[in-house]
């Protein structure tokens, strides 16, 4: 008997391995164990692995049947294993499917969500909310409308064409000086008439495009008022509206800031010319108070609260420099009990000084922080006082206060007059001495708007 011989199926079935008692048998039962893992499979991709796997161990299965039979079996369980993953596959992305759709169609329903209650302390805090969000919406419908802005923009188009005015009625109450003021309120007058136009076509834009954002949270206000109080649907709404809210609150915020930069550059150099015309009305308020009088044509230039240093005795009242004098005025209460009550006031002339007496004048920020703006005067002839230490006060800087006097002394002050003297006292000026006619000694050089000089060799004065 030849050893090699090959065993009937029987023969290895007694053989004492584990495989089942005939192919078909094993068929079988793979198919009950693909059907059952068909079944219990969520995910497509996972089974179409375990099926390739599966298809894989039948190839290797099939290598150790007889050629013939194991080929057609094999073919066979390869055939019904592929339709039953193509089948699971299937039904998988079918699923799959169904589930996009209804989640489509459960957001195209406004995202609802399961309806609950809220506990006593988060419907408490939702109640809170809900009137946080109510005021500030209705804060929001206010600025939507760029209210502010358009009165913003109306106060500055009524200062504008007010300028004009004003500065005349300086003029008519006798200031001479600071010519710069016409033109100044001519130029703002011009840049308001190029950009008014622009303002108010942007303002009318940006606040009917914000409108369309103001209606979108109203819908939300509605929707939450009609919700049953204190639930998860009337919770949701309120965080949507917060969400549309702050949103609003920014794209208002953006036109508010991009309409104002249109107009902050002139609102900015109006602001400084009404400072320099209020400055200027209280020249003249403090001039129709003076104790004292003023010479024929005289004209206020600068004026400022002061403290004059009378050898260790500070003296309060008021500095003014015309285009004649410098002339200092005591104006206070004296004699106060505990410095506090009573007393009386003190307004009177304390010294004057012809501007052409001026020798040097210098400037010096001392205290604390150089809060203390002082003025150090070396005086020639006709002045009361060689050296006057004096403090200017409010908002008048020392520095600026010594350069106008520099320029007054030197005639430079005058380019600035836009009302000039009388003629008949430039034809005076034109034939003035230039020789004292009590010394000799030669005359310092008179300015525009001056009636008198003081010989700085014997004090007298000579009236032009």
């Amino acid at each position: 008997m030849n050893d090699d011989k090959p065993q009937s199926t029987g023969d290895r079935s007694q053989s004492g391995q584990d495989e089942p008692q005939s192919l078909a048998d094993r068929i079988k039962a793979q198919r009950e164990e693909k059907a059952a893992e068909k079944e219990s499979a969520s995910e497509p991709q996972s089974l179409a692995d375990r099926m390739k796997a599966q298809r894989a161990e039948q190839a290797a299965e099939q290598a150790d049947k007889s050629p013939k039979l194991g080929r057609n079996i094999g073919a066979a369980a390869n055939a019904a294993a592929a339709g039953a993953a193509d089948r699971a596959i299937g039904a998988a992305g079918t699923a799959a499917g169904v589930a996009r759709s209804l989640g489509r169609r459960a957001s195209e329903a406004g995202g609802r969500i399961e309806e609950k209650l809220l506990d006593s302390e988060a419907a408490e805090q939702l109640t809170k909310l809900i009137g946080e969000q109510k005021t500030k919406f209705n804060r929001l419908i206010e600025r939507s409308k760029l209210t502010q802005l358009v009165r913003d923009t109306s106060s500055l188009e009524n200062q504008v064409k007010s300028l004009p005015q004003s500065v005349a009625e300086l003029r008519a109450r006798g200031y001479a000086f600071r010519s710069y003021l016409e033109q100044k309120s001519e130029v703002l007058a011009g840049q308001w008439g190029e950009v008014n136009g622009e303002i108010r076509k942007w303002i009318d834009e940006e606040s009917r495009s914000l409108g369309e954002h103001v209606s979108d949270a109203e819908k939300y206000i509605r929707d939450i008022d009609a919700a049953k109080a204190a639930t998860t649907t009337q919770e949701h709404l309120t965080n949507q509206l917060s969400s549309v809210l702050e949103t609003l609150e920014t794209r208002v915020s953006a036109a508010e800031k991009h309409i104002r930069q249109m107009y902050d550059d002139l609102r900015r150099e109006v602001r400084v010319m009404n400072k320099q015309l209020t400055e200027v009305g209280w020249f003249l308020e403090q001039r129709d108070e003076a104790s004292f009088s003023f010479l024929p044509a005289e004209a206020v230039f600068l004026v400022a609260e002061a403290t004059w240093d009378a050898s260790g005795k500070d003296i309060n009242g008021v500095l003014f420099l015309t285009d004649q004098r410098l002339v200092f005025e005591q104006k206070e209460k004296v004699g106060k009990t505990l410095g506090l009550f009573g007393g009386q006031m003190a307004h009177e002339l304390k010294w004057e000084a012809p501007v052409s007496a001026v020798e040097e004048v210098r400037a010096d920020n001392k205290g604390l922080f150089g809060g203390k703006d002082m003025l150090y005067f070396t005086m020639g002839g006709g002045a009361a006082h060689r050296s006057i230490t004096v403090e200017v006060k409010g908002d008048a800087d020392c520095k600026f206060w010594a350069q106008q006097i520099k320029r007054m002394v030197s005639g430079d002050a005058h380019d600035e007059r836009a009302i000039e003297p009388d003629p008949e006292m430039i034809e005076r000026l034109r034939s003035a001495p230039t020789q004292c006619a009590v010394c000799g000694g030669t005359l310092p050089q008179v300015v525009r708007g001056q009636l008198e000089v003081t010989c700085k060799y014997c004090g007298s004065v000579v009236r032009l």
